[in-house]
Parts: structure tokens; C-alpha cells; sequence
């Protein structure tokens, strides 16, 4: 819920949600297990007139969450504005490269560099099109994630989150497009 309001209801794990109006002002922000008189998280933020996302990580007894602002500006021409969030509990710092598929690694720049956990980077501007996204260990060429969305828009924002799922050394991936439901 937000300030009282329920935002979204039975969801499960890695569900992405619609935008939902809450007002502007402190907001009181909680999450709970249906059925369950406990809340996991309760946090209350100070909200503007500007648009966020809300992400939730963990389990019962471990949750924690993020509120992030969601303006990306106009990236203009053929490109679109990303940024990452580091949820991941066992990479601290990770590094994104957006490539052509296929693309050799070893001669890549990354996009963003030193994503730490629990934090969300800039805004970065970068060409659209269909992009080769690869987490890696910072500073290495380890990759921990790697695939091939869809082709990404031009003019969009996205937010790339990395979160572990079942395994220590690999990490997941949401793509969550600014201004829609990811």
C-alpha cells in the first residue's frame, strides 16, 4: 500500500506492476504477505509531483525496498537514457555493456560502471536498437548476466534492476521501461 491505498495485490515474485496515482506529500509505503498480520516493509518518503518506482527485494524477514524518480529526460535521436539497479546481495559493484549481438567483450566499454548494490546509477544516453545487455563483475570482463531483449526504443528510459535468484554467482534481470508497466 501507499498512504493507505493498495498498489498492487497478490503479487508474486517478479511481478511488475501498472502506475498507480498516490498524491504528493509524506507517503507511508508498506508491504505485507497476504493473510499475514505482519508488514515486511514500512517506510514512509517524501513524494513530489514527479513519477517513481517502487521495488521490493527478499523474503520474509529479509525484505528491503527502494523508492527511485523515474525522469530520464529526452534522450533524443535514435537513442534512449538507461540506468541500473544494483539489488544483487552477493555483486556488489557490477558493470553494463549494451552491445551489438554477439559482439566480442574484450574490446567493450561499459555503458554504466560501478552499479553498487542497493543503489541506482544515473541516467545514461546511449543508441537504441537491438542491444546485447551484459552485467559483469565491476572492473572485469566476468559476466554474470547476459541476453538479448527486445529491441529497446528510442526516446525511452529504461532501468535495468539486477537481483540473484538461485544462485551465487549468476544474476537476474527485469527491464522496467520508465512511464509503463515494464
Amino acid at each position: 500500500t501507499a498512504g493507505g491505498t493498495t498498489v498492487l495485490t497478490f503479487a508474486t515474485f517478479e511481478s511488475i506492476g501498472a502506475y498507480t496515482s498516490v498524491g504528493v506529500g509524506t507517503i507511508e509505503f508498506k508491504v505485507t504477505v497476504p493473510g499475514s498480520t505482519g508488514t515486511l516493509v514500512d517506510t514512509s518518503y517524501s513524494i513530489g509531483t514527479t513519477e517513481y518506482t517502487y521495488v521490493t527485494i527478499g523474503s520474509p524477514g529479509a525484505a528491503s525496498a527502494v523508492l527511485i524518480a523515474d525522469p530520464y529526460g529526452q534522450p533524443g535521436g535514435n537513442n534512449f537514457a538507461v540506468r541500473v539497479l544494483n539489488m544483487s546481495a552477493t555483486d556488489t559493484l557490477i558493470d553494463l555493456y549494451l552491445t551489438a549481438p554477439g559482439a566480442d567483450l574484450a574490446s567493450a566499454t561499459p555503458v554504466v560502471i560501478e552499479a553498487a548494490a542497493g543503489t541506482v546509477t544515473n541516467f545514461v544516453t546511449t543508441p537504441a536498437g537491438n542491444l546485447q545487455v551484459r552485467l559483469t563483475k565491476s572492473g572485469t570482463k566476468d559476466v554474470v548476466y547476459d541476453a538479448t531483449p527486445p529491441a529497446i526504443a528510442a526516446g525511452s528510459g529504461q532501468t535495468i534492476v539486477a537481483y540473484g535468484r538461485d544462485s551465487n554467482k549468476l544474476l537476474n534481470v527485469a527491464i522496467m521501461g520508465s512511464q509503463t508497466s515494464g
